[in-house]
């Protein structure tokens, strides 16, 4: 078998999946081959199949439709191809391979299906194992485990609830990818550790489905397009690396996003579209940037840590004229030195009752902050020399609209606050203790 799958290009260019699937589908096999169909008959068929293959070029297909069967697949050489259809209720499969560029392809239709698949090699670009699974039922557990390596997992259009998947790759450059997932409860678990791993969500819809992806090891990247429904649950946790990426979008309410980022020059985004909305962010490190933008809605949460020195902080409502952000909670905390935090709310168009805390400990920081509408409580807490509190584009900050309070602590030497309060029936405090501070406040 050939597949022809270059893990560089996945690497550069997701879209070339579609060719990497047709190949690993359709193989070209020279070797031997086993072409397996079994059918069971009333509640539990008990069918049972075992196969070993030993060499270079060899497939085994495989089709078992019923209930209560089990297939156990082993191969044993390269270039090996393992494609199984479990059509039915609680049937067991489990497939390993070992060697370098071999396939599998899981179809499963129907619930409570067991299937373990298992690949070792010592692949790496060029030369490594892949497995794709499509998955059309309930309450499916699937199993997917890479070792070391150029390895890579894809999940085919998922369509159920209630299913577990678990993929773990251990290795150099190994790529794991959901390319779509409908439905509820859903329970999936991407662990990856090695030099250059690739995780990505594609196409997510649906309630209360929980995705948990882990990397460990250098230049990660994890990104998603638009999720799509409420009550989700993502936690990504990148951790001892640099130049690691992680990108996560969603359209819902009562979604909830876990980033947690351990080493330097690390990018978070995040963004949410939706009602009671939970993003938080943990950074750890030099140079890391995160960016909380496009945020819209109502009674959000959210909650920025980072602890290092030269690290960036965007914290940004959407540049949409009609969508607006009320009754949001917006917590920042920069611990370092030579950090800097954007905030920018309301700009387009006003949003109310927000309240925001933000805290720099450290040298040298700086808040940037521009927030328009009524109701707002801004309380900001610096703790350290030259620090700076003035707006975007190092003007003065502007807070705007009514009933709004303005809150403001600095400890240290040679602090300036500069900015204008627009805000009728509004407040302001100004606390600086300490040398050679500056203070220059306009309120009207």
């Amino acid at each position: 078998m050939a597949l022809g799958l270059s893990h560089n290009v996945l690497a550069a260019d997701s879209k070339n999946l579609d060719l990497a699937v047709q190949k690993v589908v359709t193989p070209q096999v020279i070797g031997n081959s086993i072409d397996l169909t079994q059918n069971s008959v009333g509640t539990g068929g008990l069918n049972e199949s075992s196969f070993f293959q030993q060499g270079d070029q060899n497939a085994i297909i495989s089709v078992q439709t019923g209930a209560e069967n089990t297939l156990d697949i082993t191969q044993m050489g390269n270039n090996q191809y393992a494609k199984t259809d479990a059509i039915g209720i609680e049937n067991t499969q489990e497939i390993s391979q070992t060697g370098d560029n071999n396939g599998v392809r899981l179809e499963v239709t129907g619930d409570s299906n067991n299937t373990v698949i298992e690949q070792n090699g010592g692949g790496f670009l060029s030369i490594n194992n892949g497995s794709i699974t499509v998955i059309n039922g309930d309450e499916n557990t699937i199993n997917v485990s890479q070792g070391d390596g150029g390895h890579w997992s894809q999940f085919d259009n998922i369509e159920g609830n209630a299913n577990t998947i678990t993929s773990s790759q251990e290795g150099t450059w190994n790529e794991s990818f959901v390319t779509s997932l409908q439905g509820d409860s859903n329970n999936i678990a991407i662990t990856q550790t090695g030099y250059y791993s690739v995780s990505t969500l594609k196409s997510i819809e649906g309630n209360n489905n929980s995705l948990t992806l882990s990397q460990t090891g250098d230049r990660h990247k994890i990104e998603s397009s638009v999720l799509r429904g409420d009550a989700n649950r993502v936690n990504i946790e990148q951790r001892d690396g640099e130049k690691n990426e992680a990108t996560v979008d969603n359209i819902g309410d009562s979604n909830a996003y876990d980033t947690f980022q351990v080493g330097s020059e690390n990018k978070a985004y995040s963004g949410a579209l939706g009602n009671g909305n939970y993003i938080y962010t943990a950074q750890s490190g030099e140079l890391n940037d995160s960016h909380v933008v496009h945020f819209n809605g109502d009674d959000n949460r959210v909650t920025v840590y980072q602890y290092g020195d030269d690290n960036k902080s965007v914290i940004q409502s959407s540049g949409d004229r009609t969508l607006t952000a009320d009754d949001n909670t917006i917590a920042l905390e920069q611990n370092g030195n030579e950090n800097d935090a954007l905030l920018e709310l309301g700009t387009l168009i006003n949003s109310d009752s927000n309240i925001i805390n933000l805290a720099q400990k450290g040298d040298g920081n700086a808040f940037d902050i521009t927030v328009e509408g009524s109701n707002h409580k801004v309380a900001i807490n610096q703790e350290g020399n030259d620090n700076l509190i003035i707006g975007t584009d190092s003007n003065s900050f502007l807070v705007g609209g009514a009933s709004s309070t303005f809150i403001v602590n600095q400890i240290g030497s040679d602090n300036i606050v500069e900015g204008k309060i627009i805000s009728g029936l509004g407040s302001v405090d100004i606390t600086q203790m300490g040398d050679y501070n500056t203070a220059i406040v306009t309120q009207q």
